[in-house]
């Protein structure tokens, strides 16, 4: 069987079921831009992260539990390795996306092929404010340039 889904949203938790991870995993959810598997891996938190992920009763949520003492890239490396997306996305459990995320990042993936990267981030402070990071020239998101600049 062909596996269709195109976004594999990966995303690392430790006790945020209290605060940050309600509003990270509706971010996903309501993305305009549905072909997406959305994987949160759990480093075996002590609060209500079980009981939160397992209330949105979607079938498109993966729950997965890691012990990791605070290595966020181990948490990485294991929703990848369980991902079936075509392409990979990066949340944090305390961050969130604006609602077009993905189609936006879609949009440019789909007329850039030689590309493979999309990435843009949005800061919005308590008061308010917001600030959008830009990165670039495009040419410093070429693969061989993101693996020498780390």
């Amino acid at each position: 069987m062909k596996n269709d889904i195109k976004y594999s949203v990966i995303l690392p938790t430790y006790n945020r079921a209290d605060s940050y991870l309600k509003d990270a995993i509706l971010s996903v959810i309501n993305q305009t831009y549905t072909n997406w598997e959305l994987l949160i891996i759990d480093n075996h938190s002590k609060d209500a992260t079980d009981e939160l992920v397992k209330s949105f009763k979607n079938n498109k949520i993966r729950l997965l539990k890691n012990y990791n003492i605070g290595n966020i890239a181990q948490s990485r490396n294991i929703g990848i390795k369980k991902s079936r997306g075509e392409f990979i996305a990066f949340l944090d459990s305390d961050d969130f996306w604006n609602r077009e995320k993905l189609n936006i990042c879609n949009k440019f993936l789909d007329n850039n092929k030689e590309i493979g990267i999309c990435h843009a981030e949005s800061w919005l402070y308590e008061n308010g404010t917001e600030k959008v990071k830009v990165y670039g020239p495009e040419k410093n998101f070429k693969y061989e340039k993101l693996l020498l600049r780390g």
